[in-house]
């Protein structure tokens, strides 16, 4: 396993910005086609993007990043002339998807290329929600390739991740017998079941064998009794396989549940002062951290004890409602998260403390994903941005036409001009060269890091006392097997008067 290093800034592999420009239009994203987030795979053979387009992006990791892991891999590929030093080549056995017409007209007027080509486009009809990997997904293994969506006015949707075709659909009713939108989505650990957050603090899990209607609610929140009001925003399965579910909701607040008993384990509230938006567990499954919209902090919770909060780690999200996500290093060592500054901070989860910096986009990062086993970080960033028309003079050419005060009509032409300037500088009419074709290289854009790792290793005496173990372990199965040869009652007897003579 590899620890990561930060104590130098990260080396910038792949970029990808035309992608996302080419596919924004005044009519579909009046706000610029922004990221919202980006997530690896859970066998980190691809990852894949949301933007403002409703569309999801998913690209194959290049073979040379594979060989990132053993550095002297890379060397002999780079010295026979291999891909490292020439284009990226996919690791799956897809054709990249050919780009929009947009994105190739812009290619051929000699705009450049960006790093990585989407491998397949998957449009969804509404305004997505939520959208997760499936938890046991291989490339390996064709029929476990497949992601599940979430959107506005529709059900859940499981599709193909080699294919882009839908599998199935999920479907959730209301009182009113109406389909019922899940807000959040989370696959459990065995891959084998499907949570769903809605509103009204409502919980429900779906068998992923069995799609349609037929779900099993786990969480109502119901007033003046116990739960989590509001919408569950988002969902995070613990890993270290107990089956126990972390639920984020709108109010601030987040639930610890156990699914197969129905139960709620505990609530954690009076930490936010707004509604949650993201949440993880810590590799080993011991904390929670959480952060919320308009709040300057990811705060840290002891899931083992319920209590309150343990400490918290700053972050410039105090002016946004946007979703920022964060991610925790395979290793657990490190938290990575971006800022309304565009900067990634990194800490360290034994204190809190920063543990580094790295300035990664000229606007918002909402979104940072460690790769699974390879010492990659990938970067989404993007903002809502609002195009206003320039400002119109005619109306103080007006003004200063039916004056009858030549004094006066100049200083009215003045305070006009000025106050004309004043709006433009404020943000009120802004200039007509802030289009949204006219975006630099660095904003709406996705990155892949490359980071400074280095391989975590036993020390030798923890190296030797497991050494002596397996060999503890071998001589006492031995043992057993030449008991076992006699029967098992005289094997249960001869075992017996051996621990009573060990013990004397």
């Amino acid at each position: 396993m590899l620890e990561l290093r930060f104590d130098k800034p990260p080396r910038e592999l792949y970029i990808v910005h035309r992608e996302y420009a080419a596919a924004a239009s005044p009519s579909s994203t009046p706000n610029s086609n922004f990221l919202r987030g980006v997530k690896w795979s859970p066998d980190g053979a691809c990852l894949m993007t949301a933007s403002d387009d409703n569309c999801l992006r998913i690209y194959d990791t290049p073979l040379e990043a594979f060989q990132l892991a053993d550095p002297e891999a890379a060397a002999a590929g780079t010295a026979a002339g291999g891909s490292a030093a020439g284009e990226p080549e996919a690791a799956g056995q897809r054709v990249p998807a050919q780009p929009s017409a947009a994105a190739a007209g812009q290619q051929q007027a000699g705009c450049g290329q960006d790093s990585l080509a989407p491998a397949l486009r998957i449009q969804e009809g509404e305004l997505l929600y939520d959208w997760c990997w499936y938890s046991r997904m291989s490339a390996a293994e064709p029929a476990s390739c497949c992601l599940a969506t979430t959107g506005r006015a529709q059900p859940v949707h499981l599709w193909d991740a080699l294919t882009g075709q839908l599998r199935c659909s999920y479907r959730a009713y209301n009182d009113m017998d109406e389909v019922e939108a899940a807000h959040s989505l989370a696959f459990d650990c065995e891959g084998g079941t499907l949570f769903c957050g809605f509103s009204r603090g409502l919980l429900r899990s779906f068998r992923l064998e069995r799609p349609g209607r037929d779900c099993s609610t786990i969480l109502a929140y119901k007033k003046g009794g116990e739960g989590l009001p509001g919408i569950i925003s988002c969902l995070a399965p613990n890993p270290d396989r107990s089956g126990m579910l972390a639920a984020g909701s709108y109010s601030g607040a987040a639930a610890l549940v156990d699914p197969r008993t129905r139960e709620l384990l505990c609530l954690l509230e009076g930490g936010h002062a707004g509604g949650i938006t993201h949440l993880c567990f810590s590799a080993d499954g011991n904390f929670l951290y959480t952060g919320a919209r308009k709040d300057g902090a990811i705060r840290c919770w002891d899931v083992r004890y319920g209590s309150g909060v343990v400490y918290t780690m700053p972050r410039p999200s105090g002016g946004t409602n946007q979703r920022m996500m964060f991610d925790v290093e395979p290793c657990g060592r490190h938290l990575a998260t971006g800022g309304e500054d565009g900067v990634v901070r990194l800490f360290d989860l034994r204190d809190g403390s920063e543990a580094g910096q790295f300035p990664a986009a000229d606007d918002t990062v909402n979104g940072v994903a460690f790769h699974p086993f390879l010492p990659l970080l990938a970067t989404a960033s993007g903002q809502r941005r609002y195009f206003l028309a320039p400002c119109d003079d005619s109306s103080s050419s007006d003004s200063e036409s039916e004056s009858e005060d030549s004094g006066m009509a100049a200083a009215d032409s003045g305070s006009s001009e000025s106050g004309s300037e004043g709006e433009g500088a404020g943000g009120r009419h802004a200039p007509a060269a802030a289009a949204p074709g006219m975006l630099s290289a660095r904003e709406n854009v996705l990155q892949v890091w490359q980071c400074a790792a280095r391989t975590l290793q036993l020390p030798e005496d923890a190296a030797a006392a497991a050494d002596e173990g397996e060999e503890a372990d071998v001589a006492a199965a031995a043992e057993i097997d030449e008991l076992m040869a006699d029967g098992p009652v005289e094997a249960a007897v001869a075992a017996a008067a051996e621990q009573e003579a060990g013990d004397a």
